[in-house]
C-alpha cells in the first residue's frame, strides 16, 4: 500500500515515512533551539538579577562601612558627658567666686560708705 501524501502525489512507504520522520525530527530539533534559547535568555536574565544583587549588597556593605559601632558612640557619649559634667561644675565654681567677690566688694562699699559717714560727722 503506497500513502497518498496531502499533495496528491503516490510515493512508496519507506520514503513517506523517512520524510514523515525527518519533518518531525525537524520540529524537535526547532523546539529544542527554541528551548535552548529561552534557557539561555533565563540564565542570562538571572545573571543580570544576581549581579544586581551582589552590586546592591556591596552598597550595603560601604555604608555599614559608615556606621559607628554601638561601643565606640557608648564611650564617645560617656566622654561628651564627663566633659559637660566637668564645665558645668567649673561654672557653678566661677559663678560662686563671682558671688563671693561681689560680696566683697559690696562690703567695701558699705564700710567705705561708714567711713565716709564718721568723717563727715565727726
Amino acid at each position: 500500500m503506497t500513502p497518498t501524501p496531502p499533495d496528491g502525489v503516490s510515493v512508496p512507504i519507506q520514503v513517506y515515512i523517512d520524510r514523515c520522520l525527518e519533518a518531525q525530527m525537524r520540529l524537535w530539533e526547532t523546539a529544542r533551539a527554541s528551548d535552548r534559547q529561552a534557557l539561555d535568555d533565563a540564565r542570562a536574565a538571572m545573571e543580570h538579577r544576581l549581579m544586581q544583587m551582589n552590586e546592591f549588597r556591596m552598597q550595603i556593605l560601604e555604608e555599614r562601612r559608615n556606621y559607628v559601632d554601638r561601643a565606640v558612640l557608648d564611650a564617645i557619649v560617656k566622654d561628651i558627658i564627663g566633659r559637660i559634667d566637668l564645665l558645668k561644675s567649673w561654672t557653678d565654681n566661677i559663678q560662686g567666686r563671682i558671688t563671693a567677690l561681689h560680696v566683697i566688694i559690696g562690703a567695701f562699699g558699705v564700710l567705705a560708705t561708714v567711713i565716709a559717714l564718721y568723717r563727715a560727722f565727726t
